[in-house]
């Protein structure tokens, strides 16, 4: 019998550094290097079973990430080890019992003045 994996979901919150981590040779617009890196995460969310959403605004992300307690866990030192993230701070680490974003692999916002 398989026990059971305690699903977990986790807000993240963090200085948006892509400007500064990009090489500075890289002279694509942001949009396009958020663009691949928003595909590299889901690649990789879909092979590790983690779903969530990503708010870009001002700068900043915000990150909700859901999945096994140990999957979220080590999504997360990523995003520590990530030279384009900076100042992360978990704004919350819940257990739940149903998730919210099962069939997104990363859905994602961009906060610009038209949804403000």
């Amino acid at each position: 019998m398989h026990e059971k994996q305690t699903v977990v979901l986790i807000d993240v919150f963090s200085r948006n550094k892509i400007q500064l981590a990009c090489p500075t040779h890289d002279l694509r617009p942001r949009s396009h290097i958020q663009h691949d890196i928003l595909g590299k995460s889901r690649r990789n969310n879909i092979s590790i079973g983690v779903g969530g959403l990503l708010v870009m605004s001002d700068g900043y992300f915000f990150q909700a990430l859901e999945g096994s307690r140990a999957v979220v866990h080590r999504t997360y030192g990523r995003i520590l080890r990530d030279p384009r993230h900076s100042d992360s701070v978990i704004l919350g680490c819940v257990e739940i019992g149903k998730r919210s974003f099962a069939d997104w692999s990363m859905g994602y916002v961009v906060v610009t003045d038209a949804v403000r």
